[in-house]
């Protein structure tokens, strides 16, 4: 089956079971990793000018809103060299970070490469290009520079940026960055547009002002757009002061100062600031409130409310911010810690609020603002609309908008615990929902993810065909959007700000569940978990080598199971494999199938060699969270091919 030999202090696996025909998964995984080096080619001579700059407008009608979408729409270009694809998509990164940059500066919303103040709902959206940069090109001098430093506007490093009151452990208002506290909420006039409606009004205390009609700026009536200026006031006095639960990712940015400097400072700060949330959680009946005035109280600007924050409680979307935020940073501080029970935080507010939901005839009658995904294509492919709905938001009047539920932040908490808890949450979900959860539809969702039911179902034995089938969709994915840009005739300097992540054509969601054995990075500042991540260090790169595809086929708490393949007919291709995506896991040991003993690693690293036309099946003990996790790169030199041959 195969034959092992142990180099010190490094353990090789040598496949030798034969695989000229290989599965039809492996080959849509390496022709998906093909495809991506290509498809960004006709996205970029679309939309860029010749500085890498987008082609829009000259001027920023958006308000404080919008520089997150510029950095998005380039996001997962260096998450798609490190699983394995061009180092051209790395480069390409890269430039339009900088691109980007100087862009917003000239828009007035950069100052020092960094956004002058918005909330951290959107900046967090905006960072994962920068921290996919970072993971990608840790040893980067430029990187490391720019990842201490915008750490430090959130530690007072920077005397223009006293973003955080040590005293009270709070960041002192929900817009800020590279500027400090950017006070109040909106400046000028707002436009209340149609696509803001579902989410209602932020408060429902301001006389005649009772409902959404009342501000609509589509009617363009005077009575109307009084009453706007009168709730931008309040909004302005009581959400542009203050801590709110939204800035929860700014822990990202930290976190990534540690992942890239290992300077025990970042760390600190990450279980300080979390701590001080939990604290509140504690003295608020366990649910974490929004919102902390600037005095360090819960409820100062909303006349003692927990609820009402921006991106809290009430407005708009409720548990998906709060709860995304929280899981982030939860996540965030298990990883630098080794504590998976900080991830009880976001845990204990979904099983208080799926207690209070209820299975409803037809999700597409009740006061809904969003939906998920998934449950929209299951939905509409079997006709069945009676499912388990649970409630997002809070008022005076109680709780309220109930919504079809997703998984995200389950799967991103049980990609960390690997508790039973976890698993439970999820698998009672499945029971109350009519859905078939082995299906997969082919959709792409602004945060290329929703696909966690079906990855599920594979995992647990039941979904064999998910491979196949997820590679296939994500191709179609990427050449529906391809198609998107040849016919795209818009005018871009009148385009919707997300006009462009909408065309975007990588996709990496199949690609990380199926490699690295981890659901998609949570799109708010998350960090990917994973049971492995992969290096070439035939030529010291981060990513599957060349003809090498994987599969992480099982997951348990203390193992992965894992395959690979090299289609290659003619090449002996090195896999270095790493426990954990930042190498927070240790590799304890290894089992080939097919055999009864398993032999001892206790490292970071695993070493593969897979001769042409070869595979192998390996259960791959791993030690969770015990490690210091870092960015930072193998000792290429000492694992290549001709080091230990």
């Amino acid at each position: 089956m195969f034959a092992m030999t142990k180099t010190s202090p490094h353990t090789v696996i040598r496949a030798s079971e034969p695989c000229a025909n290989p599965p039809a998964w492996a080959v849509a995984e390496r022709d998906l990793l093909a495809r991506l080096d290509t498809a960004v080619e006709p996205y970029l001579a679309k939309y860029l000018k010749e500085d890498g700059t987008l082609i829009y407008r000259d001027d920023w009608v958006q308000g404080r809103d919008g520089l997150d979408d510029l950095y998005e729409s380039f996001y997962n270009f260096p998450l798609a060299y490190l699983l394995g694809a061009s180092p051209d998509l790395l480069a390409s990164g890269h430039r339009q970070w900088e691109a980007m940059t100087r862009q917003g500066e000239a828009f007035g919303l950069v100052h020092n490469e960094y956004e002058v103040g918005y909330d951290q709902f959107h900046q967090s959206e905006g960072n994962l290009l920068f921290y996919f940069l970072c993971a990608a090109d840790p040893e980067n001098p430029m990187l490391q520079e720019r990842a201490r430093r915008f750490a430090g506007l959130y530690m007072n490093a920077d005397p223009e940026a006293p973003n955080y009151d040590e005293e009270h452990n709070i960041i002192r208002a929900v817009h800020n960055g590279s500027k400090g506290p950017r006070w109040g909420y909106i400046d000028g006039d707002s436009m209340w547009s149609k696509g803001m409606a579902p989410y209602g009004l932020p408060f429902d205390d301001i006389p005649g002002i009772t409902s959404y009609d009342d501000i609509a700026a589509w009617h363009n009536d005077p009575r109307r757009n009084e009453n706007s200026k009168r709730l931008i006031a309040v909004m302005n006095e009581r959400m542009g002061r203050g801590d709110s639960v939204a800035n929860l990712p700014v822990t990202s940015l930290v976190t990534n100062a540690f992942l890239m400097t290992r300077e025990p400072a970042f760390r600190q700060w990450v279980v300080n600031y979390v701590g001080g949330w939990w604290a509140r959680a504690e003295a608020n009946n366990g649910v974490i409130p929004d919102n902390v005035g600037l005095d360090g109280e819960v409820g100062e600007y909303f006349d003692g409310r927990w609820y009402g924050a921006a991106y809290g409680w009430s407005w708009p979307h409720g548990y998906d911010s709060v709860i995304d935020a929280a899981t982030v940073a939860a996540v965030n501080t298990a990883m630098l810690t080794g504590d998976t029970g900080w991830l009880d935080l976001p845990g204990r507010h979904f099983d208080m609020l799926y207690e209070k939901g209820e299975r409803i005839e037809d999700f597409r009658t009740i006061e809904s603002s969003i939906s998920n995904a998934w449950i929209r294509n299951a939905a509409a492919a079997t006709g069945r609309y009676d499912t388990y709905v649970m409630p997002k938001r809070f008022k005076d009047t109680g709780w309220f908008d109930f919504q079809t539920i997703g998984l995200a932040n389950l799967v991103a908490s049980w990609s960390v615990t690997q508790s039973e808890t976890d698993r439970a949450r999820m698998a009672q979900l499945e029971a109350d929902e009519p859905y078939d959860w082995t299906q997969s539809y082919a959709f792409h969702s602004k945060g290329d993810d929703s696909h966690d039911r079906p990855w599920l179902t594979f995992l647990e034995g039941r979904n064999p065909e998910y491979p196949e089938i997820a590679l296939r969709h994500a191709m179609e994915q990427v050449e529906h959007r391809l198609e998107l840009i040849r016919t795209d005739v818009a005018d871009l300097s009148l385009v919707h700000i997300h006009h462009w992540q909408n065309h975007n054509p990588l996709t990496t969601e199949a690609l990380i569940q199926l490699t690295l054995g981890a659901p998609q990075a949570l799109y708010n500042g998350g960090f990917i978990q994973s049971c492995f991540r992969y290096f070439d260090p035939d030529l010291a790169r981060p990513g599957l080598p060349a003809d090498v595809a994987a599969l992480v086929f099982a997951i348990g708490e203390a193992s992965a199971g894992l395959q690979l393949i090299n289609l290659s007919k003619t090449n002996t291709r090195r896999v270095l494999v790493q426990g954990g995506f930042h190498g927070e896991h240790r590799i304890t040991a290894v089992r080939a199938e097919g055999t009864d003993a398993a032999t001892a690693v206790g490292s970071r690293y695993l070493v593969v060699d897979l001769p042409p036309a070869t595979t192998v099946r390996l259960d791959v003990g791993l030690a969770r969270l015990v490690a210091e996790p870092g960015y930072d790169l193998p000792d290429y030199a000492a694992f290549a091919s001709q080091a230990n041959d």
